[in-house]
């Protein structure tokens, strides 16, 4: 502001108070960036850490790290070759647009020379970066500097920030967020947002360092950083430009928030435009990515899961009670919670939505003009906070829009933007509430700042006991034994079976996200992402696991476990495989049914962890020869074949599903230019009453299968033309002449097709 005329204040004294003012508020941001540090430190007991070793190594992680050590070997995340052999993994099938942390892999791992250490430290820098611009965003709307400052750090040390933690890196890297809702406070206020740095006289040097560029990057970031955070961004940002523009009836305001809109959504575009070129060159994979409007309410949240301590408090009772709620109410959500101070602030802020709606707006009797303008603060996150709520809890906005589009289905992901807006507005209030005690009480002989101080001490002690726990603490020694162990077996795998060398991973696993069952009868519920733990410890081995799910260049390993182990042992033949390794923990009977044919098949395993989870045959080199004799019209025959199988995929168990009543249905999907014969093999489960099975072909073949138990295997030879064969499946309580028309009178465990071709294959020398 500058000085009112007459003033005997010099420009010398202006620019020292300016520079006062900056140093004061650098000294800000360097103590909450400092505590930030401090806090993680504390809270992971980071000193017994190997950062050479990720720090989580179960769920999302794997695949996390997975993408760092992509990233440190072919420069970018989208091609790994690999993953996914023979053809490579490909991940444009699978789209996003969270590239920042993969530009923060490439910069971390060339600089620090190991992928691990990369991620960890990614990990670790979030804390900080959180602080840093929670920081930025509490000083811009008006908080004191020492609350700034202990709310910035309680904020980047939320359980939401551990609870995501390297399984979801993306969304645990939440520092975009004050950026982005720093804009929607401008827009709410009616602030101009394209605003050039005044004083400036070069016109680019002013328009790069003016308010519209920082706004540009910010909602840029806020996108680059989270496809959710982004989406979140551009619903509040429609929400405040439109309830702007009604207040203010500036279109020009109204225009400036479209603009910063289309920023978020032309980056987003931007960081998925090579996603969607691969897809308009190599068509759509529509089974990559799967998602139901249902889903949107399984991960949604609920008011009492924000509320309730964090899980494994410190408190017993506490931690009781959170593991009571979780495990006997439905839906645990991933576990949204905000932590005691930011719980209290969303109460707080419920209550001021509340009583600004019932009750009269009015300035309180003594209200200063910056409390006056706090209180204004204050209602606006309550009014956000409210919608971010509507639209993450239980049935709310969320589930509305997944009738539009289902890709986005974690709601719950709200709570972190629920946290930010509940310890803005309750630090807003303490500082009005520390402002009216010393106005009214000065006979107390409190200063504002040693008032505000004894209040923030109170609040960074108690919150950071409130939301760290022993359970946050990895178990550093466990994890560098059983790295240490993987890394030792695969290197000998990696010496068995050469460089370059092939291997087929058994069982099949759908990658990167897994179906409800991979539906094979030897499987028993493994993770998907735990197909990439030999990729993890290995340099040179070309891995079948890891291809994305949807198109048969991935899928053909599901449909080679489908025959026994003399095929598979050809086929991996035929394909130029170097191996075959089975995961012991992805099968029920620990392997023994499959162990036991491939012996017959390939020979004795060649290695054994020391676990005894993993198991390596490798193929000999008589059936190498009996393939590589095959005529090479034949062979080439023969390993399209494999790598472009027939997929059977289960449909539709619900009869309002197209209309027609179809109680159960496969679909045979052919990718090849001809028709392929083969023979579709069903596993049914049947329900008390039903006594025959009727599968129907496209051209109208019915074939009734009698029953006489729960469990029914058919076996329908049939010619597959090129597309989709859809072939129905239904329970009949007559005999086969009329079928019931309700979805569980028959279940499909699994479906596969047994091309005639690979069948008959017989290399056994």
């Amino acid at each position: 502001m500058a000085p009112p005329r007459g003033s005997t204040t010099t420009r010398v004294e202006r620019r020292g108070t300016v520079r006062r003012a900056a140093d004061w508020w650098g000294t800000a941001y360097l103590v909450s960036g400092v505590l930030a540090a401090a806090g993680v430190v504390f809270a992971m007991k980071l000193w017994r850490a190997d950062w050479t070793v990720p720090f989580f190594d179960r769920n999302d992680a794997l695949a996390v790290a997975a993408h760092f050590k992509t990233v440190s070997e072919t420069g970018w995340y989208e091609s790994q070759p690999l993953l996914g052999a023979p053809f490579g993994q490909q991940y444009h099938d699978f789209p996003t647009a969270d590239n920042l942390q993969f530009m923060a892999a490439r910069v971390l791992s060339a600089v620090l020379g190991d992928w691990a250490a990369a991620l960890n430290v990614w990990y670790v820098l979030g804390f900080v970066l959180v602080a840093l611009t929670a920081t930025f965003f509490f000083l811009r709307i008006g908080m004191s500097r020492i609350l700034s400052v202990v709310l910035s750090v309680l904020f980047a040390l939320a359980p939401y920030h551990f609870i995501r933690n390297e399984n979801h890196l993306a969304l645990s890297s939440y520092f975009t967020l004050p950026l982005a809702f720093w804009v929607v406070h401008l827009i709410a206020t009616g602030q101009p947002l394209w605003l050039r740095r005044a004083g400036v006289r070069n016109p680019v040097l002013a328009v790069l360092t003016g308010r519209g560029a920082a706004v540009a990057a910010s909602s840029a970031l806020v996108v680059t950083g989270a496809t959710y955070y982004g989406f979140f961004t551009v619903v509040f940002i429609a929400l405040v430009g439109v309830a702007s523009w009604w207040r203010l009836r500036d279109w020009r305001r109204l225009g400036g928030a479209v603009v910063a809109g289309l920023v978020v959504v032309l980056t987003a575009v931007l960081n998925m435009l090579p996603d969607v070129l691969w897809s308009w060159r190599n068509g759509s994979d529509g089974g990559a990515l799967v998602r139901t409007p249902v889903e949107t309410e399984y991960y949604s949240l609920k008011l009492t899961q924000l509320l309730l301590p964090m899980p494994g408090h410190r408190v017993q009772l506490l931690s009781n009670l959170r593991e009571y709620y979780d495990d006997y109410f439905p839906y645990r959500s991933e576990t949204p919670v905000l932590g005691a101070v930011a719980a209290a602030g969303f109460v707080l802020l419920v209550v001021v939505a509340v009583s600004t709606l019932l009750g009269r707006r009015r300035p309180a009797a003594g209200s200063t003009p910056a409390n006056a303008e706090r209180f204004r603060t204050v209602r606006l996150m309550a009014g956000l906070a409210l919608v971010a709520f509507l639209f993450g809890t239980l049935g709310g906005l969320s589930s509305l829009f997944s009738f539009v589009t289902s890709s986005l289905r974690g709601a719950n992901r709200m709570s972190i933007v629920i946290a930010l807006l509940s310890l803005a507005g309750l630090g807003l209030a303490l500082d009005a509430a520390v402002a009216r005690v010393v106005t009214w009480r000065p006979h107390l002989h409190l200063a504002p700042t040693t008032a505000t101080l004894a209040v923030g001490a109170v609040l960074l002690a108690g919150g950071t006991w409130d939301q760290t726990s022993a359970e946050l603490v990895p178990d550093y020694s466990e994890l560098d034994a059983t790295w240490a162990a993987r890394s030792s077996f695969f290197s000998q795998v990696q010496t068995e079976v050469g460089d370059g060398a092939q291997v087929l991973q058994l069982p099949y696993s759908d990658f990167p996200e897994a179906s409800a069952s991979t539906g094979h009868d030897f499987e028993s519920g493994l993770d998907y992402a735990e197909v990439l733990i030999p990729y993890l410890h290995t340099t040179t081995v070309r891995w079948s696991a890891g291809g994305i799910k949807g198109r048969t260049a991935a899928e053909w390993p599901a449909a080679a476990q489908d025959y026994d182990a003399a095929s598979i042992a050809d086929q991996v033949a035929v394909l130029g495989f170097d191996g075959v390794l089975v995961d012991r923990d992805g099968t029920v009977d620990r392997g023994a049914e499959l162990e036991s044919g491939l012996d017959g098949a390939l020979g004795a395993p060649s290695l054994t962890s020391d676990d005894g989870r993993w198991v390596l045959y490798t193929v000999p080199q008589e059936l190498r020869d009996a393939a590589a004799a095959l005529p090479r019209a034949e062979l080439d025959e023969l390993r399209d074949a494999i790598r472009q199988p027939l997929v059977a995929t289960p449909g539709s168990t619900d009869p309002t599903v197209g209309g027609d009543n179809t109680v159960n249905s496969v679909d045979v999907q052919n990718d090849r230019e001809d028709a392929v014969a083969g023979s579709l093999r069903l596993e049914l489960t049947t329900l008390p009453g039903v006594d025959a099975v009727v599968v129907t072909t496209p051209d109208g073949t019915r074939t009734v299968v009698p029953v006489s138990d729960a469990s029914v295997d058919v076996d329908l030879p049939a010619a597959f033309a090129p597309g989709t064969t859809h072939v129905t499946v239904e329970g009949s309580t007559d005999g086969g002449a009329t079928t019931t028309a309700t979805s569980l009178s028959v279940g499909i465990d699994h479906a596969a097709v047994l091309q005639d071709d690979v069948e008959r294959l017989d290399l056994t020398p």
